[in-house]
């Protein structure tokens, strides 16, 4: 059973938590069969409380699913979740502190002033996509971002299901997740540059002007460089981190720019999952000692509509063996994104452990590193239908509706 924990409020008001009365114990599940460990953690930890509910803002944003709760709970004013012993949930969020969040008041303002505006088609549908398998009615030079004018402030509008767009950021990483009733999610912000060039263009576009939550997987910076730039050009709810940090420029200019708009930072770890809408999100791997930052990339899983997907960070071969040890089959996922750029450190059993529809690789048009290696893209490709690379495609959008994912591409 995973764990479950409470998120650091969202509200553009001041929030007080506070705990309850506890249970003083959990039945203990029974012992699995030996071999590979399935998703399964120890149920011996303390208990804190759930208190409050996310601001609204952005469509059906505002729903109270959007936080860490129990499996099958009722919506509450406290409900039990798990955390590990000994360590605070989260820092900002430690019971009886207050959240005063003012920059999330002026988007909510402004709101109040206007009336909706005209909706606009789903980019997708307007680039030109095809369900997985029928590649060959795919368009040549379809747009990810096709070329229209911005839309208003308060003119966002949710895509009709799960979305994932692959931003091409040159050599890094920059995922957009759109969830279906309107909670957002960016994991990992390219280099220095790609917030102001790429990130922030491509949510103007989409009429984004608040994100609820900004992954950062690890410290290098060719994941977190371009996030304090995001972190200045949006309203940002909330950041989930591994919690080890990195001494560069890149790092610290992101982490002081969170601070500086005093946004609640989580320190995710494994097992830890929130429901996001009508989706599941998991943490698979965080800090789990490594010793180097690509180690103890954030791995999440979010499941959605009964479509999988698995984004890696920078897992090295030692993280990528630790998973398939850890979760075995469960690793199964429709799309996936490629661990460390296709690098060579890696470990060759993972494709066939995830067996993806569809596989893409974030990498940069000839980087120095030779990503992608050609034989982790020969793995991949000989158990994902589909493969994408950034360098070859520009931004690759996956599209999930009712069920059925469909993909477009930049170029």
């Amino acid at each position: 059973m995973p764990r479950f924990l409470s998120p650091a409020p969202g509200s553009g008001l001041l929030f007080e938590s506070s705990l309850g009365p506890l249970p003083t114990s959990i039945p203990t599940p029974p012992i699995p069969p030996a071999g590979r460990r399935r998703r399964t953690h120890s149920p011996h930890e303390p208990l804190a409380t759930v208190c409050g509910r996310r601001s609204s803002g952005k469509g059906e944003r505002g729903n109270p699913g959007n936080r860490w709760t129990l499996a099958r709970s009722t919506p509450c004013e406290h409900t039990p979740v798990r955390r590990r012993s000994g360590r605070p949930w989260p820092e900002a969020g430690a019971p009886g502190m207050r959240f005063p969040i003012p920059h999330l008041l002026l988007p909510l303002i402004l709101l109040c002033g206007c009336s909706p505006a005209g909706s606009h088609a789903d980019i997708t549908e307007e680039a030109g996509i095809f369900p997985w398998g029928d590649v060959s009615q795919r368009q040549d030079h379809s747009s990810a971002f096709p070329d229209h004018p911005p839309h208003p402030l308060g003119d966002y509008v949710p895509p009709d299901g799960l979305q994932v767009i692959f931003l091409d950021v040159g050599q890094g990483d920059a995922v957009l997740v759109r969830f279906p009733k309107g909670a957002t999610m960016l994991v990992d912000g390219g280099k220095n540059g790609r917030g102001t060039e790429k990130i922030l263009p491509a949510f103007e576009k989409l009429a984004l002007a608040d994100l609820d939550y900004i992954v950062a997987t690890h410290a290098d910076a060719d994941h977190c460089g371009g996030l304090d730039e995001v972190v200045e050009g949006v309203a940002v709810e909330e950041v989930w981190e591994n919690g080890v940090g990195k001494n560069t420029a890149a790092w610290w200019d992101f982490s002081d720019a969170v601070d500086q708009h005093g946004i609640p930072r989580v320190t995710v770890q494994r097992g830890d999952v929130r429901e996001i809408d009508t989706c599941r999100v998991e943490i698979l791997n965080a800090d789990e000692g490594w010793g180097d930052s690509n180690g103890d990339s954030i791995v999440l899983s979010i499941e959605c509509e009964g479509v999988a997907v698995l984004l890696t960070g920078d897992a090295h071969a030692g993280t990528q063996a630790d998973l398939i040890d850890v979760y075995g089959a469960d690793l199964q996922a429709d799309l996936v994104k490629l661990p460390h750029h296709g690098s060579p450190d890696h470990d060759s059993e993972l494709p066939s452990f995830v067996l993806p529809k569809v596989a893409v690789c974030s990498v940069g048009t000839g980087n120095s590193y030779g990503h992608p290696d050609k034989d982790v893209v020969a793995e991949w490709k000989a158990v994902a239908p589909e493969f994408y690379r950034t360098d070859q495609s520009g931004t690759v959008t996956v599209d999930v509706r009712k069920g059925i994912p469909t993909v477009s591409t930049e170029w």
